[in-house]
């Protein structure tokens, strides 16, 4: 999972700027002593806590049975960590998706969020959109700084493989839709979604972000609102 940390600077001109660095949380004190949170449970926990995930998801991840994982799914249903979230197409049928409780969902801490979404809106106070949205470019460069931004020969397809681990590096399970030249990554939820909800711009660093570190042109599609999920297009910068 991914733990955001935030530094908020004024410049010299009065500038606010931010810059969000990313590394992986410890467990949480809350989340260890969680009902059955333990062993394999405890893993699945910190699975779901990447996002919306089917039974094949996480029986891939842990090595586990099918089987075994919907025996550890319905105790942490029973004891209120983990809840059905609707359904995904499949090869021969849906497969049902799971996600964590707001009494499980710890990847996101109170303070982390509440700080992003008042220096968001502090931003949005002091300037104008296209300033806030140039910031949001700026933020993304800086979290893709040190990428190689790909080959030069790389095809689209590898391109969104290579943004697809980036997206799920922040949390989350991607899926991807290729259609000629032009491949489609969708999510059935969002990391920032406790933000993204009220500041939607952020999906703008997350678009720099990718277009940075994969050298393709990416274009966020994402749905906004209550429930928000990434959705980003890529295709060949050329």
């Amino acid at each position: 999972m991914v733990k955001y940390f935030l530094t908020y600077l004024a410049g010299p001109a009065n500038l606010a700027i931010f810059f969000v660095a990313l590394k992986p949380p410890r467990p949480t004190e809350d989340r260890a002593k969680a009902p059955h949170a333990t062993g394999s449970r405890a893993e699945l926990i910190e699975l779901l806590g990447r996002g919306v995930a089917t039974v094949a998801d996480l029986a891939k991840q842990l090595r586990l049975t099918r089987n075994a994982v919907r025996f550890h799914l319905d105790s942490l249903q029973r004891a209120g960590l983990v809840r059905a979230t609707g359904t995904r197409p499949g090869k021969r049928r849906a497969h049902a998706t799971y996600e964590l409780t707001k009494q499980a969902d710890q990847r996101f801490p109170n303070a982390y969020k509440h700080s992003l979404r008042e220096i968001l809106a502090e931003l949005k106070h002091r300037y104008r959109s296209n300033t806030v949205i140039a910031i949001l470019g700026s933020a993304g460069n800086r979290l893709a700084k040190g990428s190689s931004g790909g080959r030069k020969d790389m095809s689209v397809r590898n391109r969104a493989g290579q943004a697809k681990k980036l997206l799920e590096a922040l949390g989350g399970s991607i899926a991807i839709e290729s259609h000629g030249g032009v491949s489609l990554l969708r999510a059935d939820g969002c990391p920032l979604a406790a933000v993204v909800a009220a500041h939607p711009e952020v999906c703008n660093m997350v678009e720099t972000f990718l277009a940075r570190s994969t050298g393709a042109s990416v274009r966020q599609q994402c749905h906004h609102g209550p429930n928000p999920r990434c959705q980003f297009q890529i295709k060949s910068s050329t």
